[in-house]
């Protein structure tokens, strides 16, 4: 009895080892320009439901590398990842659906997917999420959450948001920004708990 267990003990670390291996290989392939290794290393774990593979795969058939360009396929790999809360995948397919690549152009789409990247701290779906608030582009025209978006996204870095913050500051009301600060300290408020 012990034996088995030993044994099955075994298979399993040998098995599950090439898995890890193989997204490691899949990454060092790419970074190296070898795509098409990239691809079949990454396929089999994303079909396994490993959700970095999927997101990578979804990458790899958005932009031809490695197997043929094909958008909805690259819309079907981003969408698992996705919906496995990847915040990439979220702002890639947010994307897709916003250019309408892969998938009919659907801006509520992509604000709402743009949404789930950005409450994670994607800061390009902050910024993104901050532009289609002050157009009115898939989602209400509100500049107090448009505010938001661009004050976190520039928080983190973003010299675009930074840009747009300022621009958007001059089209609004001093009690526009005020509620505009007081909603973005509550968001932080909330994600430091």
């Amino acid at each position: 009895m012990i034996r088995a267990v030993l044994l099955a003990a075994a298979l399993f670390l040998v098995t599950a080892s090439p898995v890890r291996a193989g997204y490691n290989e899949g990454l060092a392939a790419y970074k190296r320009g070898d795509f098409v290794t990239a691809a079949s290393e990454f396929l089999p774990l994303a079909r396994d439901g490993d959700v970095r593979a999927q997101r990578n795969l979804g990458y790899l058939y958005e932009k031809g590398k490695g197997v043929p360009q094909d958008h909805v396929e690259a819309v079907s790999w981003y969408r698992r990842a996705a919906e496995n809360s990847d915040a990439k995948a979220q702002f890639n397919l947010a994307i897709m659906y916003f250019n309408g690549e892969g998938i009919v152009r659907n801006y509520r789409q992509a604000a709402t997917w743009f949404r789930k990247a950005a409450d994670q701290g994607h800061t390009k779906a902050q910024f993104s999420l901050g532009t289609m608030a002050s157009t009115g582009r898939g989602i209400l025209t509100d500049v107090v959450e448009a505010h938001l978006w661009f004050t976190l996204a520039s928080k983190s870095g973003d010299k675009g948001a930074t840009y747009a913050l300022r621009r958007l500051v001059k089209r609004m009301t001093p009690g526009q920004v005020d509620r505009a600060r007081r909603r973005t300290r509550k968001w932080l408020d909330e994600r430091d708990r």
